[in-house]
C-alpha cells in the first residue's frame, strides 16, 4: 500500500474541489433593524415585569376600607391582590358606641363568597339567610361596643381575576352602612 498524496486525493493535479461558502447570506438592513427592535421590546417588557415585581405591585396585598353611618363605624381588612389557593385575611370590625342593643345582621355579597373556599366564620353566626345578593349572618351582640368578624378561607383554586363585593350592616332588613371593595386574583 502506498500512501495517498494530496494530489491523488484531489483526483487530478491542479484540480480543486469546490468548497461551500462560509459567509452568511446577506440580510437586508431593514430586517436587521426590525429584529433589533423586537429584542429591545422584549427586554423592555421583561424589565417592566421585574420592576413591578420588585415594587410589590404584583404581590399579595391587604387593604382596609371604612365607612360610618347610622351610628356604626365599620372597618374591613380584605385581600386586595391575591393568588389562587392562598389563605385570605378578611376581618370586619364593627363599632357601635354604647354597645349593641340586640342581634347584629351583617351581609356580604354571595358572588364574593363564591370566590372563597371558606372553612369558618368567627364568631359563629346564630342564624343566616339570603336577602337579594347578600348572605346575611346574624350575630349575637358582643360584650362591649365592637363586633369582630373574621373568615378562615382560601381563594378557590380555579378562581381568576377576582370579584367585587359589598359588606353591609342591616337593620330591619335594610342596609344602613356598607363598604365596597374588590379582590383581584392573579391568574
Amino acid at each position: 500500500m502506498c500512501p495517498l498524496t494530496a494530489a491523488a486525493m484531489l483526483g487530478a493535479v491542479g484540480a480543486r474541489a469546490a468548497k461551500p461558502p462560509t459567509a452568511p447570506d446577506p440580510v437586508p438592513a431593514a430586517h436587521l433593524r426590525r429584529l433589533r427592535a423586537f429584542r429591545r421590546g422584549g427586554i423592555v417588557i421583561l424589565a417592566v415585569f421585574v420592576a413591578l415585581g420588585l415594587s410589590g405591585t404584583l404581590g399579595i396585598r391587604t387593604k382596609t376600607v371604612s365607612a360610618i353611618g347610622s351610628g356604626y363605624e365599620m372597618s374591613l381588612q380584605y385581600p386586595a391582590n391575591e393568588r389562587s389557593a392562598q389563605t385570605v385575611h378578611w376581618e370586619l370590625f364593627l363599632r357601635h358606641p354604647g354597645g349593641f342593643d340586640g342581634k347584629v345582621d351583617v351581609g356580604i355579597t354571595q358572588s364574593y363568597l363564591d370566590l372563597l373556599d371558606y372553612n369558618d366564620v368567627e364568631p359563629q353566626p346564630s342564624a343566616s339567610r339570603t336577602s337579594g345578593p347578600y348572605v346575611v349572618w346574624t350575630f349575637d351582640p358582643p360584650d362591649g361596643d365592637v363586633l369582630r368578624v373574621s373568615l378562615d378561607a382560601f381563594i378557590q383554586a380555579n378562581a381568576h381575576f377576582g370579584a367585587g363585593a359589598e359588606v353591609a350592616v342591616f337593620e330591619g332588613g335594610v342596609p344602613v352602612v356598607s363598604v365596597h371593595y374588590r379582590t383581584w386574583v392573579a391568574p
